[in-house]
């Protein structure tokens, strides 16, 4: 299920758009058929959530991507695999990181309702452990060891990496340097990478993966 912003399309409207005679591809009413871009010239306008998500598929095909960026944006990864019966990082996986999400399905399955009701309780409907300590009360390295642990679970559970991230600028600040220095850790191009690099607060934005 979707809902508000998640499922209604935004179509922002773009001077000259009409005149435009190439086929136009919106992630909100993206075709049920497969689209090939192979050889193609791509513009990606925007680097909101969709289009962190498109554009590295998109990338792969195309012959060159534009991108077109406005304003810069946090990402964390995602790590989806499929609910295998037996992963290879489930029991180890599971310590380590505490997360409903490297349950095996017989596991989600025969907990299910469980598994929903902790859900519930969460402020955004995931079952997760979160770290109870605040940002604030450990040094730097600890704070690194943290976030490279929620770093490696992915998605908007980065975000539970302290229980203070939502409350406090000077906690949040910690989490965004992490990312940004991720950033730049992936990004070769030092100059590229700054231009990736956000400056507001994370998590102030749904945060993509």
């Amino acid at each position: 299920m979707a809902t508000g912003c998640l499922s209604t399309t935004n179509t922002p409207k773009f001077e000259g758009q009409e005149s435009f005679a190439g086929p136009v591809y919106h992630t909100g009413k993206w075709p049920h058929k497969a689209v090939d871009f192979t050889g193609q010239k791509v513009g990606v306008i925007g680097t909101g959530s969709s289009a962190i998500q498109a554009i590295p598929l998109i990338a792969e095909q195309a012959e060159h991507l534009y991108v077109f960026q406005r304003t810069p944006h946090y990402t964390v990864p995602a790590w989806n695999r499929m609910l295998e019966s037996d992963p290879a990082t489930s029991e180890s996986g599971r310590k380590a990181y505490g997360y409903d999400a490297d349950l095996t399905i017989e596991e989600i399955k025969a907990d299910y309702a469980g598994l929903r009701k902790r859900a519930r309780k969460m402020f955004n409907a995931l079952a997760f452990i979160p770290n109870r300590k605040s940002a604030l009360e450990v040094d730097a390295f600890e704070q690194q060891v943290e976030y490279e642990e929620f770093w490696q679970r992915g998605g908007v559970v980065f975000l539970g990496a302290y229980t203070d991230l939502a409350k406090s600028l000077e906690a949040n600040e910690t989490a965004a340097e992490f990312v940004r220095q991720k950033i730049r850790q992936i990004v070769k191009d030092p100059v590229v990478a700054e231009t990736l690099v956000p400056t507001y607060t994370i998590g102030c934005k749904r945060l993509p993966c």
